[in-house]
Formats: C-alpha cells, sequence, structure tokens
C-alpha cells in the first residue's frame, strides 16, 4: 500500500516536473524595456532574464487594428537577427539606422527584428 503511495507521488511530481519546464521554455516573454525611434523605424528594447536585445520595427504605411505593446508589458515575440551589412572600421564599430546608433561593439546585446510585431503593434 505504501509503496503504491510513494509510486502515484513520484509519478506526480515527475509530471509536475515536465510541465513546469516545458511552460518555463515555450513562454519566452520578453519584456519591453523602452521604445525609441526614427522618422521610419521603431526600436524597442527587450529583455528576458539576463538577456537583452533591440527589436528594429518598420513604422505602419496603413493603420492595424491589434493590441498596442507598452513599455513594462510582457509580450511573447518571434524574434529573428537582424540582417544588415557589417561595416567593420578598426577594432571598435557601431551600427546605426537614421542616424541613431543601435549597438556598439562592446555591447552584449543584439538587434533583431520579429515577424510578431508590425510597427508598435503585436501580430498574435
Amino acid at each position: 500500500m505504501l509503496k503504491n503511495k510513494k509510486k502515484i507521488f513520484y509519478r506526480i511530481l515527475f509530471i509536475w516536473f515536465l510541465v513546469s519546464t516545458h511552460n518555463i521554455y515555450a513562454q519566452k516573454k520578453y519584456r519591453v524595456i523602452e521604445i525609441d525611434s526614427t522618422e521610419n523605424f521603431y526600436f524597442v528594447t527587450i529583455k528576458y532574464w539576463f538577456k537583452k536585445g533591440t527589436i528594429v520595427s518598420p513604422k505602419n504605411k496603413k493603420e492595424i487594428h491589434k493590441s498596442k505593446i507598452k513599455v513594462g508589458e510582457r509580450h511573447l515575440f518571434k524574434l529573428k537577427t537582424y540582417d544588415s551589412k557589417k561595416i567593420i572600421l578598426g577594432q571598435n564599430y557601431s551600427f546605426a539606422i537614421e542616424g541613431k546608433i543601435l549597438w556598439y561593439s562592446d555591447k552584449e546585446y543584439n538587434i533583431y527584428t520579429s515577424e510578431s510585431l508590425k510597427g508598435l503593434y503585436l501580430d498574435k
């Protein structure tokens, strides 16, 4: 009788562990830290635990009726590394879009794009 209770307890504990770890990895919600812009782009600074980055999102040409992101909120973004031509000038270099410097060579974060972000609107 006691053996059966232990088996059931360990099975429940194991299932709980699997569900909780699956949710941790599946629910990678990034916190929006800052939103900045230039004439044609939005720059959304995000953070997840110790991972930090900036999403480059082109401004919308037409109005979208979706939920708008705000600083302090958490969202699920599908991130892709921003594809740009790298110009290396000596040991230190930077990356800029429309005069706004987004990244220096000594920074420990990346520049991304996201298919789930249209301007400042989240496309679920």
